[in-house]
């Protein structure tokens, strides 16, 4: 898999609403290139909200285990997604982010 299709993948999720609240894993296949991301994001199962853990993860590690550090980003991520828009602006500065790398990183 290209860092491309990471790229775009990652730029596709955090700008399509069906995405918001979903964990998947990325694979190559043969076949066509995606275009309809937003029914492929939606047919996903959505996370449990306020959960750690993706849907289907096991829940092994309470978050009173992990390191300090891990512990602070995520009350920090907890505390910027407190908001009823936050998400998605948030999605909208990070693709435009990846996006802006990603172009870098094709034209390096």
């Amino acid at each position: 898999m290209s860092r491309q299709q990471v790229a775009q993948t990652v730029v596709r999720s955090l700008l399509t609403d069906t995405a918001i609240g979903k964990t998947f894993e990325l694979f190559a296949a043969p076949g066509p290139v995606t275009q309809e991301w937003a029914r492929l994001f939606a047919a996903l199962k959505s996370d449990t909200p306020g959960t750690l853990d993706a849907t289907g993860d096991p829940a092994n590690l309470p978050l009173s285990s992990e390191p300090e550090s891990v512990r602070n980003d995520i009350t920090t991520l907890r505390n910027h997604n407190s908001g009823p828009n936050t998400q998605k602006d948030w999605s909208n500065s990070a693709a435009t982010s990846l996006a802006s790398r990603a172009s870098s990183a094709t034209n390096a």
